[in-house]
């Protein structure tokens, strides 16, 4: 925990005045008071967070904080913290729900962030630099890739001259090139259910290891481009109805994240960076398709999820400097809403634990009944036929991927390409992750996603 002290306005006194005739908000080492616990909110600036400007009666205030650390400032006396736990190669058992407790691996760096903003502002290397100053886990951002690349590395794209029109994929690239595809708004509805298959893998990996995360974009804010979408006719009104019924089936079972990083660019500005990649994008992401996006984040998302999680906002029309980020984060004072009764409200709720039980069925929910969380998807849309194949187009589909490498049997029951099923554990199928995840938690080089990411 880190004690600094700041300088207030006493009443009477002038705008930016204090009595020590210091700046409001600067470094005094003078202290007039005893210690209080004050959370660190900031606004938007030009690409740096706000001062904190305090108002109150007294003279000089002493605030303790205590939240993230960054590498470059921790002091190497910080406590040891217990191994990970191997959940990748040993699950999460009945046995080891009661012989392996979770909370021991939870400290202040035991967060999760988001990276959010409109396209082509720059989230990725802003979310990168932040987990490794952090030393999180980056999540780098969802694309259909995760969905026709299977674990054995076949793209099944690769076959698609064989299908049907109605089984034929949809990614970001044949989205650029013909938003009104009629399989366009089975792609958005996947785009949903990966982002929230990789947000279980992401609390997967906190409650096992206790390191905090650092996403490039999430499930909780997906909806934004769903709104977009239906403002310019990419999706229709039951498809838009039917989204919702999805989200709303889905995300209840998750935990929010603990703080929200928004990037923040005007529609002129996403449109330029556009040309500059030369993929056409802005035909298809249009100034109105960015106006309904930017108004669907600052009008509902961010509004919905700052009443549970911190927020910091930039001014990123010109990129800024990601260590500002990390030294506002490092400010924020998440204890507060842990440990000081008066601040136990909304913001945070989803992360407070009483006992280590609570947070041990989170991890068992996390780790062994992915399956399960995913079936939240099965809600029927039967008003949506474009979500959905015929019998005969199904038929022809299943018939070809029983010729297809990895396709035959589920991950791991595939003899012919090497698996070894003598003596296996079947239990293991519900802890799969996504492939491409699994390759950065392992450390193995992923697989690369296409260019016409969003």
């Amino acid at each position: 925990m880190e004690k600094i002290s700041v300088c207030v306005r006493r009443e009477g006194l002038g705008e930016g005045e204090c009595d020590s005739g210091k700046e409001i908000g600067s470094y005094c080492p003078d202290m007039a008071s005893a210690p209080i616990r004050l959370g660190l909110k900031f606004a938007n600036g030009k690409n740096v967070a706000s001062k904190v400007i305090l108002s109150t009666k007294f003279g000089q205030l002493d605030i303790l904080t205590a939240g993230i650390t960054g590498r470059t400032a921790r002091t190497g006396d910080e406590p040891p913290k217990p191994k990970p736990w191997p959940y990748i190669e040993k699950g999460y058992s009945n046995w080891t729900f009661w012989i392996d407790k979770t909370l021991k691996r939870f400290d202040d760096n035991t967060r999760l962030i988001t990276v959010e903003g409109p396209p082509a502002v720059g989230k990725s290397a802003v979310a990168r630099a932040l987990a490794e100053e952090l030393e999180f886990q980056y999540f780098p951002m969802v694309t259909m890739d995760y969905e026709y690349i299977n674990s054995y590395g076949f793209d099944i794209r690769t076959v698609d001259g064989k299908l049907p029109k109605a089984c034929q994929y949809c990614d970001e690239r044949k989205f650029i090139s013909n938003p009104r595809d009629e399989n366009a708004p089975a792609m958005i509805f996947a785009l949903l259910r990966l982002k929230y298959e990789q947000y279980i893998d992401a609390l997967m990996h906190v409650f096992n290891t206790g390191q905090g995360v650092v996403l490039e974009r999430c499930s909780f804010t997906d909806v934004a481009f769903a709104d977009a979408a239906a403002r310019v006719g990419y999706l229709n009104k039951n498809e838009r109805l039917g989204y919702d019924k999805h989200r709303n089936a889905a995300l209840p079972d998750l935990l929010r994240p603990h703080l929200i990083v928004y990037l923040d660019a005007s529609v002129d500005t996403v449109l330029n960076n556009f040309k500059k990649r030369g993929l056409g994008e802005e035909k298809t992401y249009n100034a109105d398709y960015l106006t309904e996006l930017e108004d669907s984040y600052k009008r509902r998302i961010l509004v919905e999820l700052e009443k549970h999680a911190e927020l910091l906002v930039y001014d990123w029309n010109t990129p800024g400097d990601v260590e500002a980020v990390v030294e506002d984060v490092e400010r924020i004072n998440f204890e507060k809403y842990f440990i000081d009764y008066s601040y136990r409200d909304e913001k945070m709720k989803d992360w407070r634990f009483e006992k280590d039980e609570e947070a041990s069925e989170l991890r068992w929910l996390y780790t062994h009944t992915k399956d399960i969380l995913l079936s939240n998807f099965n809600v029927p849309l039967l008003d949506c036929p474009r979500l959905y194949m015929s019998g005969e187009d199904s038929y022809v589909l299943d018939n070809l991927r029983e010729t297809l490498p990895g396709y035959k049997y589920v991950d791991g029951f595939n003899p012919d390409l090497g698996d070894k099923i003598m003596l296996r554990n079947f239990s293991k199928r519900s802890r799969t992750l996504q492939p491409c995840v699994t390759d950065y938690l392992v450390g193995k080089t992923p697989k690369p996603s296409g260019p016409a990411r969003i």
